[in-house]
């Protein structure tokens, strides 16, 4: 599928490069990419193994802009990668933590129709196994009515010479995206936040078991 005319310059010359990087350097795989909607408010919802999932999803998504909750710290590191997380528009979170000020953002970039990569385990895996997804997700779901993309993401957390040699497998893969708005409808407000995420989680799960 072709980039969207709209995307902005930087974005998409971002993408060639680490398209080029993942996919001939380290034979990334992409699987459903026909899944992802063009158009319209998206959260797009990956599990989580390392810094580098959040570009790895831009460049499995490939068809649209991207935006991303990233921790203060990750811009105050290597110099290089501060600058790539800024110009692939990452939104600082203070401390690690999710703010109500981040929220508030996240929520006004979807009323937009633009689309927000968001982790359902709010962090890190430092096994690689699937962690318990926190009802963050289902509620700026519920807030910005937005569809969400259930994720899967492979080898990410693994060492760059494996991929190279390809010894390990990297992969993308993309699920049916789920409208928040039929889950649990006749659930209260937080439980149903709480149903959300877990269906999503779930949908994950399945992804990974392909």
């Amino acid at each position: 599928m072709p980039l969207s005319p709209g995307m902005q310059l930087r974005w998409r010359v971002g993408y060639w490069i680490l398209y080029a990087i993942a996919r001939f350097g380290m034979g990334l795989r992409i699987e459903g990419r026909q899944n992802v909607p063009r158009t319209g408010a998206l959260i797009v919802a990956p599990n989580h193994l390392s810094n580098i999932d959040p570009p790895l999803v831009g460049v499995g998504v490939g068809v649209r802009e991207l935006h991303f909750l990233a921790r203060h710290d990750l811009f105050e590191g290597m110099k290089f990668f501060a600058w790539l997380i800024r110009n692939l528009n990452a939104i600082p979170l203070k401390k690690g933590k999710v703010s109500l000020e981040a929220f508030r953002g996240v929520i006004d970039i979807l009323k937009r129709d633009e689309a927000v990569v968001i982790f359902p385990e709010g962090t890190r895996s430092r096994t690689g196994r699937l962690q318990e997804p926190q009802i963050g997700l289902g509620y700026l779901a519920m807030k910005s009515g937005a569809r969400i993309l259930p994720t899967y993401l492979e080898g990410t957390n693994e060492r760059v010479i494996d991929l190279v040699m390809r010894r390990r497998p990297l992969l993308v893969r993309f699920a049916q995206p789920l409208d928040p708005m039929k889950i649990a409808e006749n659930a209260q407000r937080r439980e149903r936040y709480r149903r959300i995420s877990e269906e999503v989680m779930n949908s994950i799960i399945a992804l990974a078991a392909e």
